[in-house]
């Protein structure tokens, strides 16, 4: 599906107009609408970035799966870029908070990201808690998981011909798209090793600043991450960026 592109402001309206058609379909068993991503931060980039939301809800079934995939197309169409709709339970969001597991999203730094409102709610009803609290050992854990995730990922999208699975789609990463997942992996894995150490950032600026003062001189990483932001790729400053993350990450794990 072809969408015209819109500017930021457009964006937000058409993100409105998401969250109220969802209410008016999905009603009472719709709990919360949790903005996750690029979309909360500078690191939004037109032409390239997706919009990601968590729908999460009494309970799931096909019908509502349905209604779910055709939110998704009008979200595209109200915005201008791809929406990713990511639905889970109200029992699932529970057992992430009590400790359980994580179902992808809800981590520890997940959890307190939606908690503190970096990662914002735009819709919830009175029966979606954000009162819990965060163990410091369980934060400090799935951030070493994140990282790993990141990590694995970016070697993938680097060292593989075949197409991969992303996003749900399996396709050939590279040009544009090789782009976004290597800079979103590069940039995460620096995340989420700050996060072990118990530092927390929100976009890339932030993200670069403190990994300098953490995690060392990071040049390189930040001339990548900056090509991203420009849509200019070159695989030999990609391969430099990789090399410098996967050494820091390494050694966050080596002194873990």
């Amino acid at each position: 599906m072809r969408v015209k592109r819109m500017n930021k402001k457009s964006i937000q309206e058409g993100i409105e107009n998401i969250v109220r058609e969802s209410v008016e379909r999905i009603n009472d068993n719709l709990k919360a609408i949790i903005s996750v991503g690029s979309i909360n931060n500078e690191d939004f980039v037109e032409g390239l970035s997706d919009i990601d939301l968590l729908y999460v809800l009494g309970h799931i079934n096909s019908g509502l799966l349905k209604v779910i995939h055709d939110l998704r197309n009008d979200g595209s169409e109200y915005t201008g870029y791809k929406v990713d709709i990511k639905p889970f339970t109200l029992t699932e969001f529970s057992a992430a908070v009590k400790g359980v597991g994580s179902f992808e999203f809800f981590t520890g730094w997940g959890l307190e990201m939606i908690r503190s409102g970096k990662q914002p709610c735009l819709y919830r009803s009175s029966d979606f808690p954000l009162d819990y609290q965060i163990d410091e050992e369980r934060f400090k854990q799935d951030a070493l998981e994140r990282a790993h995730y990141y990590i694995t990922k970016l070697r993938k999208v680097i060292s593989s011909d075949e197409p991969l699975l992303i996003r749900g789609e399996k396709k050939v990463v590279s040009g544009d798209e090789l782009l976004k997942v290597a800079g979103s992996s590069v940039k995460n894995v620096l995340r989420f090793c700050l996060a072990y150490q118990g530092v927390q950032t929100d976009g890339t600026t932030s993200i670069l600043a403190q990994s300098q003062k953490c995690l060392g001189d990071i040049q390189e990483i930040a001339v990548f991450l900056a090509s991203r932001d420009q849509k200019h790729f070159d695989r030999e400053m990609m391969l430099k960026a990789y090399d410098l993350t996967e050494k820091i990450y390494q050694t966050v794990i080596q002194n873990a």
